[in-house]
């Protein structure tokens, strides 16, 4: 297997987990001011 096509699936795998984070963070927060609005 070729090192650079190696690294581009690493590079790519490491983008999306941090974009799935960002994601859930977003999710998160929209969940709790949800929460606060019901209050």
């Amino acid at each position: 297997m070729d090192i650079g096509v190696g690294f581009e699936i690493t590079y790519a795998a490491r983008r999306a987990q941090r974009l799935s984070n960002v994601v859930l963070a977003k999710a998160r927060t929209h969940t709790a001011e949800s929460i606060d609005c019901e209050r």
